[in-house]
C-alpha cells in the first residue's frame, strides 16, 4: 500500500473535527474505540468485532475482516475507516479511498507500535481523557520492559493455526517481527522460531508477509521448548489438544515439567487497549516460570 495515502497525518489533514462517523474493520481496533471512550462515532463493525460485546449489538456489521463490503460500508457514509493491511485486503482499502473516504491503515508490530496506535487515536479525537488512560497503560508497559530485564528467559512454542496435509500435521506460527512475540517478550518469552520466515512460492510478489512460517513437528522438537501455548484464536486449540500435543512432544521440556498451556488468543493478539489484559493477566500465567532452577 502506498503509505502516505493511508497515514494518521495525511486523514487529520482531511479531517477538521474529531469524526462522526467511523466504521472500524479490525476487532482490537473497535474496542479500543469503545474503551478510550470513541464509541459514539462508530457506525459500522466487522463480523468478528465482539468487545465490548454490550455495546456493539445495535451496530451494522460489514462482513469479516477480510471480506468487508465495499457497498455496505459506503451505505453507512463513513467520515474515516479504521484498517490493517494484515486483516483488510489492499483491494478494498483502494476501493475506499478512490471513494473520497479517508482511510487509516495503522501496522502495529510491536508493542510500542500498538501504544503509539492508541495516541493517534488520542489526537484523532482530541480528547483529553482519552489521554490520560493511554498514559496510564503507557506508563504499565514501561514498568513491564524494566522488570523483564530481571526475569529469567524461555523457549516456547506458539501456534496460531493448524493444518493437515497429506497425512501430516503442520503449524503456523509467527516470527519475531511480530506483536505477539514483542509482547510475550516482555514476559521472558523467547521464540524458538523467531527468526523463521514463511517460505516464499516462486512468483510471488514483493509484499507477501513472511511473518508467518509454516512448521512440522520435527522442527518444534528441534527447537526444544521449555513451554507450548495454545491460543483459542484464531485456531482455537481446545483442551483435547493438550493431549495431542504431549504425546508428539513428549522428550521436551514443555511436556516434561507439564507446560502446554491453554491461553487467551484476544489477550495474546488483540493490538490495542488489550495490551493492559496482557500485562495484568500474563505475569501470573508465567509465575511458575521465574522460579525455575
Amino acid at each position: 500500500m502506498e503509505q502516505m495515502k493511508f497515514s494518521l497525518d495525511h486523514v487529520l489533514a482531511q479531517l477538521p473535527r474529531p469524526p462522526r462517523r467511523v466504521v472500524s474493520l479490525v476487532p482490537s481496533y473497535t474496542e479500543s474505540l469503545f474503551e478510550l471512550g470513541f464509541g459514539s462515532s462508530v457506525v459500522g463493525i466487522t463480523d468478528y468485532c465482539i468487545h465490548p460485546s454490550n455495546a456493539l449489538k445495535n451496530i451494522p456489521r460489514v462482513g469479516g475482516p477480510k471480506n468487508a463490503r465495499l457497498e455496505s460500508i459506503l451505505s453507512l457514509e463513513p467520515e474515516l475507516v479504521l484498517a490493517n493491511p494484515e486483516e483488510n485486503p489492499a483491494d478494498l482499502v483502494f476501493a475506499l479511498f478512490e471513494k473520497g473516504i479517508p482511510v487509516w491503515v495503522s501496522f502495529p508490530q510491536t508493542v510500542q507500535d500498538a501504544i503509539q496506535f492508541l495516541w493517534g487515536l488520542v489526537d484523532l479525537y482530541r480528547d483529553k481523557q482519552a489521554a490520560l488512560k493511554v498514559r496510564v497503560l503507557e506508563q504499565s508497559w514501561e514498568f513491564a520492559r524494566q522488570v523483564s530485564e530481571s526475569l529469567p528467559r524461555f523457549r516456547y512454542f506458539c501456534p496460531v493455526w493448524e493444518e493437515t496435509l497429506t497425512g501430516q500435521i503442520r503449524w503456523i506460527t509467527f516470527n519475531d517481527q511480530t506483536y505477539p512475540a514483542d509482547l510475550l517478550s516482555l514476559f521472558g518469552g523467547e521464540n524458538i522460531f523467531g527468526a523463521k520466515q514463511k517460505e516464499k512460492p516462486s512468483g510471488e510478489g514483493q509484499d507477501l508477509d513472511l511473518r508467518y512460517p509454516v512448521v512440522t513437528p520435527d522442527e518444534v522438537c528441534s527447537g526444544d521448548p521449555e513451554v507450548i501455548l495454545l491460543p483459542d484464536e484464531p485456531f482455537s486449540f481446545e483442551s483435547s489438544a493438550v493431549e495431542r500435543f504431549i504425546k508428539l512432544f513428549q522428550n521436551t521440556p514443555a511436556v516434561k515439567k507439564n507446560r502446554i498451556w491453554l491461553i487467551p488468543g484476544d489477550t495474546l493478539f488483540w493490538y490495542g487497549v488489550r495490551l493492559g489484559k496482557a500485562l495484568s493477566d500474563f505475569p501470573e500465567v508465567f509465575s511458575s516460570l521465574y522460579s525455575m532452577e
